[in-house]
């Protein structure tokens, strides 16, 4: 399972610090790995969120895992969504971090989509084993790529299964996600950005992330790229 799991962490870890790229006056959208990861920041405080989507693991083991075996965990993490949640004091006169309180962390953790009603974690000896280990291996890995940072994160695992038993929080669903936990809240508006066709301004052939509508150059009306 690690050759499959440390390959995705750096990639999300990296993109977290990562600047949006320009191509002249167009906006390359942000990749999977990129969106996974949300964070509020100020000189004193951070919260942050890591989204551990099973596509990301996926696209992580192309070339580097056994396809079959990669099917087997995608099949396995179905219906339950995993993220990663920290909210930390910078004490910046130690250079030290003091985070918040993980029972009050996790037990404020809802996790909502679109007008529903919010769903609450998983307790630990209610996951399935396969989640259960996921979550303990990532734990270590975390700290160790984080240092102080990551040692304050905690997991929250959600049963997100739809009638179907498929996942909601998936890159490619039609919703709005929210994940609060105390006063932070982050969102994401499924299908991802990077799976969107990208849009151009016809007057420039600027091109623009498909959730893009109007060019921030020009001001014209974006069209799908054909």
């Amino acid at each position: 399972m690690s050759k499959v799991l440390r390959p995705l962490l750096a990639a999300v870890l990296l993109a977290s610090c990562a600047s949006s790229s320009f191509a002249s006056r167009s906006i390359a959208p942000p990749t999977l790995d990129r969106e996974a990861v949300q964070r509020h920041q100020d000189d004193r405080h951070m919260a942050m969120v890591m989204w551990f989507a099973p596509q990301f693991f996926e696209m992580s083991a192309v070339g580097k895992a056994d396809p079959v075996a990669t099917r087997t965990m995608m099949a396995r993490l179905e219906g339950y969504a995993i993220f990663g949640i920290l909210d930390v004091r910078l004490d910046t006169a130690t250079a030290t971090v003091v985070p918040d309180d993980r029972d009050r962390m996790r037990d404020s953790a809802r996790l909502k989509f679109g007008d529903h009603a919010p769903l609450t974690p998983v307790r630990e000896e209610d996951q399935p084993d396969d989640v259960r280990t996921m979550v303990r291996f990532m734990k270590p890995v975390i700290g160790g790529m984080l240092g102080q940072v990551g040692d304050a994160m905690e997991f929250v695992v959600f049963k997100d299964a739809d009638e179907h038993g498929k996942s909601q929080m998936n890159v490619h669903a039609h919703t709005r996600a929210a994940l609060d936990f105390d006063n932070d809240s982050f969102t994401w508006n499924l299908p991802s950005v990077s799976l969107l066709p990208a849009r151009v301004d016809p007057s420039t052939g600027d091109t623009f992330p498909g959730d893009f509508d109007y060019s921030p150059f020009t001001g014209h009306k974006l069209e799908p790229r054909k």
